[in-house]
């Protein structure tokens, strides 16, 4: 027997609105950090850029497994009704010419 697994998206992000809200705040953070472009570095500021880099890469990856997640979830939902309709299809047809 085949057991269904199915993941938790909540724990990332409770609904789509905070995903795609995610989405903007991280294009934010990285059009602040273009801020260190011109400006002479030294090891504060490297520690500032890379703390922000490690934040982004953080929040970049949540909104990755999430998306990807949720493709791959309306995926099987795709399949699960196509397989469904497929099915009620085969029947009626057999019912139909063989009653």
């Amino acid at each position: 027997m085949m057991t269904k697994w199915e993941w938790n998206l909540e724990e990332i992000f409770s609904n789509n609105q905070l995903f795609y809200e995610e989405i903007e705040n991280i294009k934010k953070l990285i059009n602040d950090i273009k801020q260190y472009e011109n400006i002479e570095l030294d090891s504060i500021v490297l520690l500032n850029i890379l703390d922000k880099k490690w934040k982004i890469k953080e929040l970049v990856n949540n909104v990755l497994i999430y998306g990807s997640l949720m493709y791959y979830k309306n995926i099987g939902l795709l399949v699960f009704v196509r397989q469904d309709c497929y099915t009620k299809y085969n029947l009626l047809y057999h019912y139909k010419h063989h009653p």
